[in-house]
């Protein structure tokens, strides 16, 4: 038989040795994490990794408000608002005489990443609209330096807004011979008339009409932009939802009302071409179906708040520009 030789342990099977093993792995655990090797671990269901940097100079920052027609005029007066990625509020300050909104009464971390919203005033009467809320990213500096702050997508430090100042475009309404039908002609759609037609034009240098859809974070109301046509009669009429972009109606204890959304907007600018000032659409009953008598009002709005429901409290003349209504008779 062999001789059994006597067995000695290694030093790695040592007290000692399994300890020296236990912190290295460790270390290389620590380490790992520190350069983000069990990111998507962290990512799993129920584990939540920091948001935003832990590490840094605690800074001030600050953003040009500008109109984004013209010559980028800059906005004073504005308040602009501040809020983290879950839209709790930080801070908001006011734009000085040169558009800019420095945020000094609180300090942040270099690198923060903040959601900024332009709100001069309530919807409706802001000027300009209110912007939808805009990430941006604080810049780097010495400890209680103002950096600039700058978009998340563009890298701009600018935060643009759309000038609503001036006239409300020009509404013209027309029947299916192009007869003028707006409030007062003595033209009229009759019963034998299976649809209408609305003209806008815009004529004031260097403004929008129609909004960018965005929540309202001190109220907390979401707004949908764009141009709204609205119908308000008494009598049901077969229209089709034809080229708009979405289409409604609804009906309270004395009107019918039909409301058709297009999400585009007008808009003209004085040192460039290609001005958006005009807008003409056709709205048609369907198949063979003709109007049904009845007095009705057509407006056209630029807001609507949504609710859940359509209410025709709803819509808004953004910054207190509003379209002219017209009565239209059908006989």
């Amino acid at each position: 038989m062999p001789r059994r030789r006597n067995y000695k342990k290694s030093w790695l099977e040592t007290g000692a040795g399994k300890a020296v093993i236990a912190v290295t792995l460790l270390l290389v655990i620590v380490g790992a994490y520190n350069y983000g090797l069990f990111g998507d671990f962290l990512s799993a269901p129920g584990i939540s990794p920091p948001a935003g940097p832990t590490e840094g100079d605690e800074v001030y920052f600050k953003v040009a408000v500008k109109e984004n027609l013209g010559a980028y005029s800059a906005v004073s007066s504005c308040v602009v608002y501040a809020y983290d990625e879950d839209g709790n509020y930080l801070t908001s300050v006011t734009t000085d005489s040169d558009g800019i909104a420095t945020f000094d009464t609180m300090t942040f971390l270099e690198g923060t990443h903040v959601w900024l919203q332009a709100r001069q005033a309530a919807p409706a009467t802001a000027d300009p609209y209110v912007s939808p809320l805009i990430e941006f990213i604080v810049g780097n500096g010495d400890p209680a330096d103002t950096v600039s702050a700058r978009n998340a997508e563009t890298g701009e430090s600018t935060l643009w807004v759309r000038d609503v100042t001036g006239t409300a475009p020009t509404m013209s309404l027309y029947d299916d011979a192009g007869n003028s039908i707006s409030g007062g002609s003595s033209h009229n759609l009759t019963t034998s008339d299976s649809q209408w037609k609305i003209d806008l034009f815009l004529s004031t240098d260097d403004v929008w009409y129609g909004a960018e859809d965005f929540t309202d974070m001190v109220s907390g109301d979401s707004y949908i932009g764009g141009i709204w046509v609205v119908w308000k009669g008494t009598k049901t009429q077969q229209f089709e939802q034809g080229n708009a972009d979405a289409f409604y109606t609804w009906s309270d204890p004395t009107h019918v009302y039909y409301a058709w959304h297009f999400d585009t907007a007008l808009w003209t600018d004085s040192l460039r071409t290609g001005d958006n000032d005009s807008f003409s659409n056709v709205f048609k009953l369907s198949g063979s179906n003709t109007f049904t008598a009845d007095t009705v009002t057509i407006d056209v709005f630029d807001l609507y708040k949504d609710s859940g429901s359509m209410n025709i409290n709803n819509f808004v003349d953004g910054g207190a520009v509003g379209v002219t209504a017209a009565t239209v008779y059908i006989v």
